[in-house]
């Protein structure tokens, strides 16, 4: 069974008792209720500035929140990676045109800034 993010979000009770049905288990609207309420979820503390919307009612604009907040060149990266399989899943492909310079730049950009961002995990941790 594939369930898409979006479906989920915009019509929760649809798509959960298809996934109820698929799983051969009752549906219960205690389980939509929840999907509206805040949440009770225990969180690491290292884990609430990724993980925070978990603790909070479904919210349906975070659906599309990365278009506002990942820059042009880096949606044209994310296709360029990850594009076939974007068409696979059914999900409309961007019309990024953008040179590959920019895009490999991209790469070695974020490649840095992870390896930066764990290594000063790490030594802050004492692990290095």
């Amino acid at each position: 069974m594939e369930v898409k993010y979006e479906e989920l979000l915009f019509e929760p009770e649809k798509i959960l008792r298809q996934i109820m049905e698929f799983l051969e288990l009752p549906f219960e609207n205690s389980m939509i209720e929840s999907f509206y309420k805040k949440t009770q979820n225990k969180l690491p503390q290292t884990a609430e500035p990724f993980h925070g919307n978990l603790k909070k009612p479904i919210d349906k604009k975070l659906a599309f929140k990365w278009r506002d907040n990942l820059s042009y060149s880096d949606q044209a990266l994310a296709y360029r990676i990850a594009g076939e399989v974007f068409k696979e899943l059914g999900y409309p492909l961007g019309n990024y045109k953008m040179s590959d310079w920019i895009v490999n730049l991209r790469k070695v950009y974020h490649f840095l800034k992870e390896g930066t961002t764990w290594r000063l995990r790490k030594f802050r941790k004492g692990h290095l």
